[in-house]
């Protein structure tokens, strides 16, 4: 989380390019995140960020795009109709606090203009939003009767109060004196110098006072062991640390949004990763109950034998049972020893009729553990299928192949179909290499890119790898002439490690000419069945 020392830098950075801009749009694409698209003249960064994640409270002129949401929020909605096509007239902040107020220039209703103003309270846990006019609250992205906030009431048409302040010196001439007389004064005299000067001066983090100190050579000093000589320069370095904050640097600006960008980047991929995969496991747990229900009929069907036995035992004895009884004891003359084996009747049945209903059930069996082994083994590919999906969720480093993972579950039917999702790209984001000798090395990282690849993109005598009974990236070498042994091992090394935390030291890849590929018969994206094929061992170091 930035401070209010780099904010200020920030704010004195962002002034030139806000005042005067106007306000075309503004979005809320996340609960805690705001962004306002403004239009001035020669503006490369074009949205203003407000950042209330407290991971990263910020505001900022950024070049972030984020998915928004089909129906824009409540507070959204006020903000549009009180500050689009407002003209922004002043940003400042509060001393070195990280309290910022936008003053915006903009109509009413009416056509009457007005002067809003954006208070911005970047403060950890407890950031808000609040929109005033004439310093009565219009509304606030968070709002709070006195009992919940317990200092002041946040709420519509309440006079807006600042949230509580701390008393530490900010970094003007006079308190320079001050703050070296507290120190010489200072009751704990083996206190840190850094520890020190972050409960007396406003606007730092450790991080900026400990860079601070170091150029100082002060770093590790104790407070009460400073001499005068030590005092003076630290007296001084403040003060010509004070006189750089208002020296413009345009890199901070793009410094801090690529590092947000990053930030959200990292956040939207694991919010993206954590959903599909809820959905995949979710769908894993089901086929698991299945299988195990289809193994126990499997398993129940170890007796089936028996019926067949005792029906044929029955059969060639008919002349000696007695319908009348519920049992007979004959000779098992399956087993070299002929055992007597007691074999059950239904009393109301005929003994050639009991013959019968012991193959009925012996069939019945047969067929139902047949049926059970199909089942098993359909269930047993789906199972391998959404393994794949799982693997190639918890290998994605771009947002763009988790959307395509979530176009192949919607088309399953396993969330929810959204038609107005706003398209990120058309073309697939698979991975393209060139090698030095003109041959080219395509490789899918998801279902989707690899049913792509596979039967669309490579033609018949392009080459086709795949790691070995493990779900992975389908890989295409196109090759001009015949290919060559580098080519093909560095194409067999994406087969077998492309998007894996594999360990191993070595794996087997399989490969053949695309000719030889063909869909899997369960038709799932990404699956394939191939023949005719050589195999590669791999070491995980030979890339």
């Amino acid at each position: 989380m930035i401070d209010g020392i780099y904010l200020y830098k920030l704010i004195q950075m962002m002034k030139d390019d806000l005042i005067g801009a106007r306000i075309e749009k503004i979005y809320h694409p996340k609960k805690k995140l705001l962004i306002f698209k403004i239009k001035n003249n020669n503006l490369n960064l074009n949205k203003l960020v407000v950042s209330l994640d407290p991971n990263f409270c910020s505001i900022h002129l950024s070049s972030i795009t984020l998915l928004n949401p089909t129906q824009p929020s409540s507070f959204c909605m006020l903000l549009r109709k009180h500050l689009e096509n407002g003209t922004i007239v002043n940003i400042k902040q509060l001393c070195y606090e990280r309290i910022i107020e936008l003053t915006i220039d903009s109509y009413n209703e009416l056509g009457i203009k007005t002067l809003k103003s954006l208070h911005i309270e970047l403060m950890g846990k407890y950031s808000n939003i609040i929109l005033t006019e004439n310093n009565l609250i219009v509304d606030a992205l968070y709002k709070y009767p006195i009992g919940v906030n317990g200092f002041r009431e946040i709420l519509s048409k309440r006079s807006y109060v600042l949230p509580p302040l701390n008393n530490k010196l900010t970094l003007d001439d006079d308190n320079f004196e001050i703050l070296i007389k507290n120190i010489k004064d200072i009751d704990i005299k083996d206190l840190p110098l850094l520890t020190f000067l972050q409960l007396h001066l406003q606007g730092f983090s450790k991080k900026t006072m400990n860079t601070l100190l170091n150029s100082l050579n002060l770093k590790d000093q104790i407070s009460g062991d400073l001499n005068n000589n030590q005092l003076l320069c630290l007296k001084e370095g403040l003060k010509n640390f004070r006189n750089t904050l208002d020296v413009k640097d345009p890199s901070i600006q793009y410094e801090i949004d690529n590092l947000f960008n990053k930030f959200y980047y990292n956040q939207e991929i694991s919010n993206k990763k954590q959903k599909l995969l809820a959905v995949v496991k979710k769908q894993k747990k089901k086929l698991r109950k299945k299988m195990a229900i289809y193994q126990d009929k499997i398993n129940q069907d170890l007796d089936s034998d028996s019926l067949r036995i005792k029906g044929e035992i029955l059969s060639a004895n008919l002349y000696r049972i007695n319908k009348k009884l519920p049992f007979v004891d004959l000779e098992n003359y399956y087993e070299p020893l002929m055992p007597i084996i007691r074999i059950e009747l239904n009393e109301t049945l005929s003994p050639s009729n009991n013959v019968k209903q012991y193959f009925k059930k012996y069939h019945k069996v047969k067929e139902g553990k047949k049926q059970s082994e199909n089942l098993l083994k359909e269930v047993s590919n789906e199972l391998d299928y959404f393994n794949s999906i799982e693997i190639s969720i918890n290998n994605s480093k771009d947002i763009v192949d988790l959307v395509e993972t979530a176009d192949e579950l919607e088309s399953l039917g396993l969330i929810p179909k959204i038609t107005k999702r706003k398209k990120i790209t058309k073309k697939l984001n698979y991975v393209k290499y060139d090698l030095e000798n003109g041959d080219i090395i395509l490789v899918g990282k998801n279902n989707k890119q690899n049913d792509y690849l596979t039967f669309k993109e490579a033609n018949n005598k392009d080459l086709w790898f795949h790691r070995q009974d493990y779900p992975g990236p389908h890989v295409i070498l196109k090759s001009a002439k015949e290919p060559v042994k580098e080519s093909i091992e560095k194409a067999a090394w994406f087969a077998g490690y492309q998007g894996t935390n594999d360990t191993l030291d070595g794996v087997t890849v399989d490969y053949t000419i695309k000719k030889n590929v063909k869909r899997h018969p369960s038709l799932k994206l990404g699956k394939a069945y191939y023949t005719d094929f050589t195999s590669i061992f791999i070491n995980r170091f030979s890339k």
